[in-house]
């Protein structure tokens, strides 16, 4: 079930695949992954997801459509700090089934979030630095 503009899916670069979408994810980086999902090919996560489109971030699996997508935003954040002061994270590609709870907030700039996914493969790295004011750290994903 799709919360929100269905037509954004493809607005915003998610790609449609038989059965669902495609979407990239990156764990640990500003909140610590849900205890209960294993992080491996093949695996899927859940969680419970907040259906208000008003919210741009909000309880779920939040995700980008694609690498670059989250590389410019994680860039964006940690521009200005040279690389020896950067942490590496996987970017995952996550499959995204239909019969998942798809949230797209209102004026999304690519984020949206799902309640169920299977992680696909490994598809990249990147650098960010952790910023110390994101204390949300030590709270887990739902």
């Amino acid at each position: 079930m799709i919360y929100g503009d269905a037509s954004e899916l493809e607005t915003l670069n998610f790609e449609k695949i038989e059965g669902g979408w495609i979407g990239y994810k990156v764990f640990n980086m500003l909140y610590r992954a849900n205890t209960e999902w294993k992080i491996e090919a093949g695996g899927w996560i859940k969680a419970n997801v907040n259906i208000n489109v008003s919210l741009d971030c909000g309880s779920g699996i939040n995700l980008g459509p694609n690498i670059a997508w989250l590389r410019h935003l994680v860039w964006h954040e940690s521009m200005d700090m040279d690389i020896d002061n950067h942490l590496q994270a996987d970017i995952w590609q996550l499959f995204i089934p239909d019969s998942s709870f798809i949230v797209i907030p209102n004026h999304s700039e690519g984020k949206i979030r799902v309640s169920r996914a299977q992680l696909v493969k490994k598809a990249g790295r990147l650098w960010y630095r952790h910023h110390k004011s994101h204390d949300s750290y030590d709270k887990e994903e739902d």
